[in-house]
């Protein structure tokens, strides 16, 4: 395939994900998370199955698209944050070869999509400890892209290299907060508060990622390796974790609390809400975690009790009820 004709593969591929991604965020009523972070894991694996016989960098050359396509998913989700962990202190360790290529590929992703940060309103920030990027020309070019995007308000992209969690909070304490140790403190000076963290690759651990920022954060993690993640599983991931955070119980002052509230004098033909309950449910993996919207412009509880057992039989979870169109 020639340049050309992938470029344009590449750009249909990114529409696509930013597509479905929008679909995604419009199917969800309720709280949906500020922050998501992902482990990027899985690179040198990837290359090995692929039986390639280049090693890591084979693997890291072909997660960028990885990265281009979980970056636009964010965007069509509206996002308001992203984190990406791409290199661990304890990588330091990692053979010169392989740092040098890892911290090259970095810097060029991150240079070479400047335009396409500030067109499509993204703040990138680097996260980690700048003193251990061994090429400070590399690092004075990252840190361009910094000031170049520093006014986008869609989406706000970390980058996280030379990063671990443990170092994070020594690195701020050693730099004077410890001064001031309250938590407002470390919480304006560190990373936010994640409410999603993602891992590919399949290790069920967190290898010393953001230990201040996850105390309440849901953990997925997948078999996937990183340069095969895709932006349909980023969105997948988001909305399950979505479905869960507003099944929970709300307070009673919460305005979703009593969805029954504000429904009355409406007739609900029980086969046709069968009908459309069980459309529903074929429509999803099977795995996934079933939520019914049922539109009501006004009905009697009875109906809406009779929705909800309609719901129960299919297997369904119904979280809001409102605006039901009932047959005459």
């Amino acid at each position: 395939m020639d340049g050309t004709k992938a470029g344009c593969q590449h750009v249909q591929e990114l529409h696509h994900v930013k597509s479905y991604a929008e679909a995604v965020r419009e199917s969800v009523i309720g709280t949906v998370p500020q922050h998501v972070a992902v482990v990027m894991d899985g690179n040198f694996r990837y290359a090995q199955h692929a039986a390639r016989r280049s090693g890591g960098e084979e693997g890291h050359r072909t997660s960028v698209a990885a990265v281009h396509n979980t970056i636009q998913a964010a965007l069509g989700l509206r996002l308001p944050m992203l984190s990406m962990w791409a290199f661990s202190v304890e990588n330091s360790k990692r053979s010169d070869e392989e740092y040098l290529y890892i911290q090259q590929l970095v810097t060029e992703l991150l240079v070479s999509q400047q335009s396409n940060f500030v067109s499509q309103g993204i703040k990138v920030q680097f996260v980690g400890i700048r003193e251990l990027f061994r090429v400070r020309h590399n690092m004075r070019r990252i840190e361009e892209v910094e000031r170049a995007t520093r006014s986008g308000k869609n989406l706000t992209l970390n980058l996280l290299f030379h990063y671990g969690g443990i170092e994070e909070v020594a690195d701020f304490v050693r730099r004077g907060g410890g001064e001031t140790a309250t938590i407002a403190n470390f919480e304006r000076h560190l990373l936010p508060q994640i409410d999603l963290v993602i891992r590919t690759g399949g290790y069920q651990r967190l290898s010393n990622f953001a230990c201040w920022q996850i105390p309440s954060s849901e953990l997925y993690f997948t078999r996937t390796l990183w340069p095969a993640f895709s932006g349909e599983e980023f969105c997948d991931a988001w909305k399950q974790h979505c479905c869960r955070i507003n099944s929970l119980p709300r307070p009673e002052n919460h305005p979703m609390a009593n969805p029954l509230v504000t429904l009355k004098n409406v007739r609900v033909d029980s086969q046709q809400v069968d009908h459309d309950l069980n459309m529903r449910r074929t429509e999803h993996d099977e795995n996934f975690p079933r939520v019914a919207t049922v539109v009501d412009e006004s009905c009697t509880r009875e109906s809406v009790e009779l929705v909800l057992r309609s719901a129960s039989d299919c297997g369904i979870r119904v979280i809001t009820v409102y605006h039901y169109t009932a047959l005459p």
